[in-house]
């Protein structure tokens, strides 16, 4: 076997030739998905299934699949499973330097608070995090451009936070790692 054969066949065995897939089997055959942005992800899912849009979401609501930043910024599409089989193989890496934007301190203190507000309501979206941040650090609203992104790198590493893959990308929802499955219970009713 050559090399464009070999790599034609691992693609193949990836699924990553097929448009016969069902979704469940797209997600469990490899683990999660990852793009730039959610809609590259998304397309990523339809070609290998040939799923709507619609379907999509309302697979994402079913199955409890989540939304959660990599390293390196990029998004990915995962069971929730597959998220705690990352987090615990990273668990001895450091997030670079640079991911907090000079002000380690304030990402760290942020993400405590976050998580804090977290374990307490165990679903928040963008809006309501940004003002619990403002009325807790008056530092934070002279906070760097990506510095919300820090924190949120910080709370996945950890294990500590999904966002549900239904939200926009400027206007996530975040969730904690039990929460997705009594959102999805509560749905169900």
């Amino acid at each position: 076997m050559n090399r464009a054969e070999l790599f034609a066949t691992r693609l193949f065995r990836q699924g990553m030739l097929t448009t016969h897939a069902d979704l469940e089997t797209a997600f469990l055959r490899s683990v999660g998905f990852q793009a730039q942005n959610q809609r590259a992800a998304e397309l990523n899912v339809a070609l290998q299934t040939g799923v709507s849009h619609t379907a999509l979401l309302a697979f994402y609501r079913k199955q409890g699949i989540v939304r959660s930043w990599a390293q390196r910024w990029t998004i990915q599409l995962l069971t929730p499973a597959d998220l705690r089989v990352i987090v615990s193989a990273r668990q001895q890496e450091r997030l670079p330097k640079a991911y907090f934007l000079g002000v380690e301190d304030h990402v760290k203190a942020a993400a405590t608070e976050l998580d804090r507000l977290l374990q307490t309501v165990g679903s928040l979206n963008r809006a309501a995090a940004t003002k619990q941040l403002q009325a807790t650090f008056s530092w934070y609203a002279d906070r760097p451009k990506n510095f919300d992104y820090a924190v949120l790198q910080v709370l996945t590493a950890q294990g500590r936070l999904q966002m549900l893959p239904t939200a926009s990308t400027q206007d996530w929802q975040l969730v904690t790692p039990g929460t997705v499955r009594l959102l999805e219970a509560v749905q169900d009713l």
